[in-house]
């Protein structure tokens, strides 16, 4: 069994919030990149990820995060995510936390 999950909240009618927890990996990227991808075409000018409850990212998480970054950027957006601990670690390591930007909740 996967362990994996999104809920999603609007905060206003341009801000919104992806929290998730589980593991993000191949099978699970592809739902989070659906969500992130169409609230960016929703016109959602603040996009925060929760990932506090993440447990595993690999290689296509990252990849949804930064590709969902750009998408936002590219649309005057704003991407910001709340990371975990052990998520943290990551983006730090790869180098992320230098082009996703972090907030608290």
């Amino acid at each position: 069994m996967i362990d994996f999950g999104l809920v999603d909240e609007a905060v206003d009618e341009t801000t919104h919030v992806v929290s998730l927890r589980g593991e993000i990996d191949a099978l699970t990227a592809p739902k989070l990149g659906s969500r992130l991808f169409g609230l960016a075409d929703e016109g959602k000018r603040g996009v925060v990820v929760d990932l506090s409850e993440v447990t595993f990212m690999d290689s296509t998480g990252l990849r949804v995060l930064i590709v969902a970054g750009t998408l936002c950027e590219e649309k005057g957006h704003e991407l910001r995510i709340i990371p975990g601990e052990d998520i943290q670690r990551v983006l730090e390591v790869t180098g992320l936390d230098r082009v996703l930007p972090f907030t608290s909740r």
